[in-house]
C-alpha cells in the first residue's frame, strides 16, 4: 500500500509535465503560426495603406510641381514682354516703369525656381541669369531716373536677354505640353547630382551679363456714365428686348430686375431659329446691356481662321448692327476666334475739330528735319474712343449677330470736348524709337490707370519681327503707353 502510494506520488509530476508539453506543442504548432499569419495580414494592410499614402503624396507633389511650372512659364512670358517693350520704348518715364516691372518679374521667377525640382546645374545657371537680369534692370532704371539715357549697347544687351528668355519660355512650354515635368526631387538623389557637361551646356544658353482689345477691361471701376433717359418698367423692357433681335422672337422667361451699379431686367427669348437667347435691358433708358444666343458648341479652338474677306464682311455686319440699333458710329479693332463664332471689338468713333500746333514737350533730334504741317492748321479728325467699346459676336454659319456686350460703353460713354490744339502726326512720330518701323494709325482716346483719359496718336510699330502699338500724347508728344501685339490661333492679344 505504501509503495503504491509512493508510485502514485511519483507519477503525478510526470503526468503534469506531459500535459505541459502538450500545451507548449499546441502553442508552437497552432497559436503562434496563427498569430504570425494575423500579423502578416495586418502588416500587409498597413503596408498597402502606407504605399497608397505615399502614392497620394507623390501625386500631390506632382500637381504642385506642375502648377509651379505653369506659373513659372507665365512669369517668364511676362518678363519677356517687359524686355520686348523696352526695345521699342523711347520715353524715359515708360522705360523706368518697365525696368521696375522687369526687376519685379525676375524676383518672382527666382522665387518660383525654389519650388520646382531641377538639377543644380540648370537651377544655378538660370537663377544666375535671372539675378543678373534683375540687377541690370534696376541699374538702368536708376540711371534713367538720374537723367541719363540708355544707349545702343544697352538695347543690344536687352535684345540678347530677350532671346535667352524666349528660349527658356519655349522649353518650359514644350515641357508643359508634353507633360514632361522633371520630378528629380521626388525620385531621390538625382536632384543633388552635378553634371559638369550639363552645366557647361546650360551656361551657354544665357547672356553673361499670352483677344481682347488693349483697353477692354478698364471700365467698371466707376459709376456708369453712358446711361440716359428715364427709368422704365418690365413691360417696356420686354418691348426693348425684342427690338434688339434681328428676326422673330418671343419672351420665354422673365427673370425680373437685377440691382447693382447698373440695374437691368433679364429675359430668356425664344428665337425664330428655335434657339434660346439671354438678354439684359437697363432699367434706365431701356438700353441693351448684353445679348447672348445659346450655342451647342463651346471652346476657343476654331477649326480654321476666317480669311480677310470673311472678316471684312463680319466687320461690316457688326458695324451695321450697331448703327441700325442707334449705337452710333463704330469701327472694328481686335478679333478673337471661337468654334462657332468670331468676337470683334468695336470702338466708338468721334469726329472732332482740332488745331495743329507745334507746341510740344518733346524735343526731336536733329535727324527729325522732315517737312511738317504748318502750325495752327485746323482740320477734322476721326478719333477712336477706346473706353467706349462694344463686343459683337457673329456666327460663322449664317453670319448673324449672336452676341453683344455693351458694358464698357455704358460705363464709360459721356460727352467729351476733344476740340483742342494738338501737335502734328509727324511731330508725334518724332518721339518714336528711330529703329522701330512705324505706320500711322490716327488719333485715339485711351484710358489711363488713374481713370483719366488721354488723346494720343496711335502708331503701329515693328521691330525684330515683333509688333507693337505705341501711343504718343497728341498734346505734348510724350510717349504714354507701349503695347505688344501677339497673334495666335485664337486671335490677337495685347500685353
Amino acid at each position: 500500500m505504501e509503495n503504491n502510494t509512493k508510485n502514485k506520488q511519483k507519477q503525478a509530476p510526470f503526468g503534469a509535465a506531459k500535459r505541459g508539453r502538450a500545451t507548449v506543442d499546441a502553442l508552437f504548432y497552432f497559436v503562434i503560426p496563427l498569430m504570425l499569419v494575423a500579423a502578416l495580414i495586418v502588416l500587409g494592410f498597413w503596408g498597402n495603406a502606407q504605399k497608397a499614402r505615399a502614392e497620394g503624396l507623390r501625386r500631390n507633389n506632382e500637381d504642385i510641381y506642375t502648377q509651379a511650372y505653369t506659373e513659372l512659364a507665365d512669369s517668364v512670358n511676362s518678363m519677356n514682354n517687359a524686355l520686348a517693350k523696352l526695345l521699342v520704348s523711347n520715353s524715359n518715364a515708360n522705360l523706368a516703369l518697365t525696368f521696375d516691372e522687369l526687376w519685379k518679374e525676375c524676383g518672382t521667377i527666382t522665387a518660383l525656381m525654389g519650388r520646382i525640382p531641377q538639377s543644380h546645374a540648370k537651377n544655378c545657371e538660370l537663377t544666375r541669369f535671372l539675378a543678373q537680369t534683375g540687377d541690370y534692370a534696376r541699374q538702368l532704371s536708376a540711371s534713367i531716373m538720374g537723367g541719363k539715357n540708355i544707349d545702343g549697347t544697352d538695347r543690344e544687351q536687352l535684345s540678347r536677354l530677350l532671346e535667352a528668355g524666349e528660349r527658356v519660355h519655349s522649353e518650359l512650354s514644350e515641357c508643359l505640353t508634353r507633360g514632361d515635368i522633371p520630378l528629380a526631387a521626388i525620385d531621390g538623389e538625382a536632384y543633388f547630382e552635378f553634371d559638369e557637361q550639363e552645366a557647361a551646356e546650360t551656361g551657354e544658353k544665357y547672356p553673361t551679363l499670352v483677344y481682347e482689345g488693349p483697353f477692354s477691361n478698364s471700365t467698371e471701376q466707376r459709376e456708369p456714365s453712358g446711361l440716359s433717359g428715364e427709368d422704365i418698367d418690365e413691360e417696356a423692357a420686354k418691348t426693348a428686348a425684342l427690338s434688339f433681335i434681328d428676326g422673330g422672337a418671343l419672351i420665354e422667361t422673365s427673370h425680373g430686375l437685377s440691382e447693382g451699379k447698373l440695374p437691368y431686367y433679364g429675359f430668356t427669348l425664344l428665337l425664330e431659329n428655335g434657339r434660346n437667347a439671354d438678354i439684359a435691358i437697363t432699367k434706365r433708358g431701356g438700353m441693351l446691356l448684353y445679348l447672348n444666343e445659346n450655342s451647342s458648341t463651346d471652346g476657343e479652338a476654331p477649326s480654321e481662321i476666317p480669311d480677310e474677306k470673311t472678316l471684312e464682311t463680319m466687320g461690316n455686319i457688326g458695324r451695321e448692327y450697331l448703327k441700325n440699333h442707334n449705337f452710333g458710329e463704330f469701327e472694328p479693332t481686335y478679333v478673337k476666334f471661337y468654334d462657332d463664332s468670331v468676337l470683334i471689338d468695336f470702338v466708338a468713333v468721334l469726329n472732332v475739330k482740332c488745331v495743329e500746333t507745334e507746341k510740344s514737350g518733346f524735343e526731336p533730334t536733329e535727324a527729325d528735319t522732315a517737312a511738317r504741317h504748318k502750325p495752327n492748321r485746323a482740320a477734322v479728325y476721326k478719333v477712336k474712343l477706346y473706353p467706349d467699346l462694344v463686343k459683337i459676336r457673329i456666327s460663322r454659319d449664317d453670319m448673324h449677330v449672336v452676341g453683344v456686350d455693351a458694358r464698357n460703353l455704358l460705363f464709360n460713354s459721356r460727352q467729351r470736348d476733344l476740340d483742342t490744339g494738338l501737335i502734328s502726326e509727324e511731330r508725334a512720330a518724332a518721339g518714336l524709337f528711330k529703329d522701330a518701323g512705324a505706320s500711322m494709325g490716327g488719333l485715339a482716346l485711351i484710358p489711363m490707370d488713374d481713370n483719366t483719359e488721354r488723346l494720343c496718336y496711335e502708331f503701329l510699330c515693328s521691330l525684330s519681327g515683333r509688333d507693337y502699338i505705341v501711343y504718343i500724347d497728341a498734346l505734348t508728344g510724350e510717349e504714354v503707353r507701349v503695347l505688344r501685339l501677339i497673334d495666335n490661333e485664337n486671335g490677337t492679344l495685347t500685353v
